[in-house]
C-alpha cells in the first residue's frame, strides 16, 4: 500500500457530518475527494456527539 505523505498542491480541508444512515454524507465525501479535498467525516451516534461537532469553534475545518 502506497501512503501519501507529501503533496505537491494545496488541498481544501472540508468536514462532512453524517447523521441518520449517512449515505448522503459518503457520496458527498467521494465527491469532495475525487475534486482534491482532505474530508474529515464525522459519523454522528449522539445528540452529544453532534453538539462536540458544531462546538469545536476555529479548529473546525469549514
Amino acid at each position: 500500500m502506497v501512503i501519501d505523505q507529501a503533496f505537491f498542491r494545496p488541498r481544501t480541508p472540508v468536514a462532512v457530518v453524517a447523521i441518520g444512515d449517512g449515505g448522503e454524507a459518503l457520496l458527498i465525501r467521494a465527491l469532495l475527494e475525487s475534486l482534491g479535498a482532505a474530508v474529515l467525516l464525522h459519523l454522528i451516534g449522539t445528540p452529544g456527539d453532534f453538539l462536540w461537532v458544531i462546538g469545536q469553534g476555529v479548529t473546525a475545518p469549514p
